[in-house]
C-alpha cells in the first residue's frame, strides 16, 4: 500500500487545479470516448517530483516556439487510484474529477444500452461546461433542454 503526505497531495492538488486538465473527449467510433488526467508545465523538475511521489504518471516533452513544455499524463487505472486521494484538496477541478470518477464507473458496465450511451455523452458535455466557462459551483451542469436534444441526437444516430 502506498502512503502519501497530506501536504505533498494537497501540493499536486493545486498543481492539478492551477497547471492540470481533467478532460473526456471523443475518440475512435461514433460515441467514443476518451478520458485524461494531464498537468503541463515548462519547469521538467516539478514534474518528475510529482512523478516521484505519485509513483505513477508518464512524462511528455513537446517543443513549443517559446521553448520546451513538458507533461504528466496519466491513465485510466493511475486515475481512479489518484483521483480519490486529491479530491479532498481540489478546488477548481473537483467537479471535474468527480464527473471522471463516474464516467469510469459507468464505463465498466459491459451493456449496449442506448441509455449508456446517453450517459457516456452527458459527462462528456458537462466536463466540457466546466473547461469552457470555468463553472465551479453548478449543480446542474447540462440545461434539460440541451440534455433532451443530446438525447435525441444519439437515439437517432444509432
Amino acid at each position: 500500500m502506498k502512503l502519501y503526505r497530506e501536504k505533498d497531495l494537497a501540493y499536486i492538488a493545486g498543481f492539478l487545479d492551477g497547471e492540470g486538465s481533467i478532460t473526456i473527449g471523443k475518440a475512435g467510433p461514433p460515441n467514443s470516448h476518451s478520458a485524461r488526467i494531464s498537468i503541463g508545465n515548462n519547469n521538467l523538475a516539478v514534474l518528475e517530483w510529482i512523478q516521484t511521489i505519485l509513483r505513477c504518471g508518464s512524462i511528455r516533452t513537446a517543443k513549443r516556439k517559446y521553448g520546451l513544455c513538458y507533461s504528466i499524463l496519466f491513465t485510466k487505472k493511475e486515475g481512479e487510484i489518484i483521483l480519490p486521494l486529491l479530491l479532498p484538496y481540489l478546488h477548481i477541478k473537483k467537479k471535474n474529477a468527480e464527473i471522471i470518477l463516474k464516467y469510469w464507473q459507468e464505463t465498466r458496465k459491459w451493456t449496449r444500452d442506448p441509455e449508456r450511451k446517453i450517459n457516456l455523452e452527458k459527462f462528456r458535455f458537462d466536463i466540457q461546461y466546466l473547461n469552457r466557462r470555468c463553472v465551479y459551483n453548478e449543480t446542474r451542469l447540462l440545461p434539460e433542454e440541451e440534455f433532451q436534444l443530446l438525447k435525441q441526437d444519439i437515439v437517432h444516430h444509432d
